[in-house]
């Protein structure tokens, strides 16, 4: 009985096995999300590298830059 008890509460034993499984499944679900944002986030580079669009946009967002002829207006 005692080593029933310790295959299953022990600190190797089956219910220790089954929380290394779920953290272990956890941490691959990060690993998918952290890559799938990191090739989100190349594109986005890559985006604002080649296009001169995506470059004055993100530097009148960001910067705050406005052309000589321009006038802000706030709300």
């Amino acid at each position: 009985i005692v080593l029933v008890v310790m295959g299953i509460l022990g600190k190797r034993g089956w219910m220790d096995l089954r929380r290394m499984h779920q953290e272990n499944a956890r941490l691959e679900k990060e690993i998918k999300e952290a890559q799938v944002n990191r090739i989100t986030l190349a594109h986005q580079i890559l985006s604002i590298q080649k296009d001169p669009q995506m470059q004055e946009h993100m530097i009148r967002k960001v910067l705050g830059y406005i052309k000589s002829n321009e006038t802000v207006i706030e709300f």
